[in-house]
């Protein structure tokens, strides 16, 4: 009887309604209802992708529209436009990929949809490092994509990847690594680099090696992406991990996990490879991180152990600084710590020269566009997508940079970066000596320290252990810190993001920047159109043009007037 009950639910389907955060689209799909979550993922990864973009299933996460303790769910309606337009609500439950549909916590055996409501809210992945996947289609293909939706702007995978990644000496390095089997202590490695730097696309194509290579049969890669909320208690953070290699473990400390790792790799006869990505989050408790480092160095030598990739930027590369004193606890020591760089201009022209057959970019273009990114994978590669998709790189540099800067930017920001996008939101949370701090880092891009900011702001200098002013900043991935202590904004881009952000009355960057398209953007997102109406109303008779001229230029004074300069 129960096999009959299983078959006649196998057989039946249901209508599940989507909604897709970002880009607010709604759309249903049918599936079986005893069908597992990663089939929903591919379905709904087949309706997103386009021929020049393709959605990786497992790089979408899928949550259940419904939020814990409720029994509706969400409506179709306003409220669910301004939901799929924010930011991603952790209240609503992640589905995962092995669990069934008519699991008891999510749908259930019984489940019928209404009417006007929501089953399922889609995260795509964050913005992309590099390229659309256009360098494997042949030179005969039409030069133009259709359309200008994004449906794809996440960490790549290894299709859409146009520079070789064997050209990436950290990708190198990690894949040799993991390739030895007969080692005295597996490798231990931590990447690291700003935001858009592709750490998180090395990930990825790591764990489409593992998977697709023979030579790494013996394999098995357990991927987890760590939360706040995962470090917050330790049971938790065990918990989580476990269920990464095995959806029903219950791990609730070290030991239990470690017999989890043991018994799945006797049983699949197997080497765990872990891979950490948002590591950084691990350092907010410092107990937890000591733990954590020192099972890592125990599973060096372990039979069951491959080897460690962490993933992350500023507190990750600092870590000592939490264990002064105490060597012992850090297994980078004896690991390896590989810092991600920007491409090089070899790279970036061999990918231009790449694409040629396709999209010819003019000479100043491609120069353009490699200073512009300052070499940053994420924003190099949204850069050539956003202008290919704008049909714009037929253009000399002097005609794309103020079509650029002044009226695509926002734009470019919202669909094409939405890391930058988010960054600078984040800004407008600073406090004011944060504000202050990089306001002089703006201003002597390069030449400042920490200490010497700190100065600046009339703050003391500090032992190495307390939390510095500019932390927040190399945190967010605004600011890079060279070898001798200097602080630089991370991209020319970057810093556009920064003058943005800046509070309206700290417009002094604005007015003392060397470049009048700088300035002319600023100003546009300063001008007021309600001044624009009153002048107009007053003068019937002048051309409409004439009062927005007026209003920009009074707007221009206005700055360079705060600025305390003249031009």
């Amino acid at each position: 009887m129960a096999e009959e009950k299983n078959m006649e639910e196998a057989e039946t389907e249901v209508k599940l309604r989507c909604g897709v955060y970002g880009e607010g689209s709604v759309f249903s799909v049918e599936i079986q209802r005893n069908a597992e979550v990663e089939v929903l993922q591919e379905k709904i990864a087949g309706i997103l992708s386009t021929e020049q973009h393709t959605v990786p299933p497992r790089l979408l996460t899928l949550y259940l529209a419904r939020k814990e303790g409720e029994t509706t769910w969400q409506a179709d309606d306003d409220n669910l436009d301004a939901l799929l337009q924010g930011d991603v609500d952790k209240k609503y439950m992640k589905m995962r990929p092995s669990w069934k549909l008519n699991k008891k916590e999510l749908f259930g055996p019984s489940f019928t949809p209404g009417d006007e409501e929501i089953h399922v809210l889609v995260e795509l992945p964050e913005a992309a490092p590099v390229g659309d996947g256009i360098a494997k289609e042949p030179p005969n293909k039409k030069q133009r994509l259709e359309g200008n939706r994004i449906s794809y702007a996440g960490p790549l995978h290894r299709d859409e990847f146009a520079v070789p990644f064997d050209t990436i000496d950290a990708f190198r390095q990690i894949k040799e690594g993991f390739s030895r089997k007969e080692v005295i202590g597996h490798p231990l490695f931590l990447l690291y680099g700003p935001r858009q730097f592709g750490k998180t696309t090395i990930a990825y194509r790591i764990m489409d090696w593992i998977a697709s290579d023979s030579s790494v049969a013996d394999v098995k890669y357990v991927f987890f992406e760590m939360h706040e909320s995962d470090v917050a208690e330790e049971g938790t953070f065990w918990g989580r991990l476990g269920q990464c290699i095995d959806e029903e473990s219950a791990c609730c400390d070290y030991a239990s996990f470690r017999r989890l790792m043991v018994e799945c790799t006797t049983h699949d006869r197997t080497q765990l490879c872990l891979i950490v990505d948002e590591m950084d989050h691990l350092f907010s408790n410092k107990e937890l991180a000591a733990k954590f480092l020192s099972a890592l160095r125990k599973w060096k030598a372990a039979p069951y152990f491959r080897g460690f990739l962490g993933i992350g930027s500023h507190e990750l590369v600092h870590h000592h600084e939490i264990f002064r004193g105490d060597d012992k606890t850090s297994p980078f020591n004896v690991g390896n710590m590989i810092k991600m760089v920007p491409f090089s201009v070899e790279q970036m022209s061999a990918f231009f020269k790449l694409i040629e057959p396709r999209y010819e970019f003019s000479q100043s273009l491609q120069c353009g566009i490699m200073k512009y990114s300052s070499g940053a994978p994420g924003v190099f590669g949204s850069l050539i997508r956003f202008t290919v998709d704008n049909d714009k790189w037929t253009l000399e540099w002097r005609e794309w940079e103020p079509w650029f800067q002044v009226g695509a930017f926002s734009g470019y920001l919202t669909q094409y970066n939405n890391t930058y996008h988010r960054i600078q939101g984040d800004l407008r949370s600073l406090t004011e000596l944060e504000w202050e701090a990089l306001k002089y880092i703006l201003e002597d891009n390069g030449s400042l320290t920490a200490s010497t900011v700190e100065g600046y702001c009339g703050i003391a200098v500090r032992g190495d252990q307390q939390r510095r002013l500019v932390d927040p900043l190399l945190r967010m991935g605004i600011v890079v810190q060279g070898s001798s202590g200097e602080l630089a904004i991370v991209s020319e881009m970057m810093c556009r993001v920064c003058v943005e952000a800046l509070p309206e009355r700290e417009i002094h960057q604005a007015a003392n920047t060397d470049d009048p398209v700088l300035l002319l953007s600023v100003a546009l997102g300063q001008v007021y159109p309600k001044t624009i109406s009153n002048h107009l109303v007053r003068n019937r008779q002048a051309p409409s043009e004439s009062a927005f001229h007026h209003e920009l230029y009074s707007t221009i004074r206005d700055i360079l007037k705060k600025g305390a300069l003249t031009r």
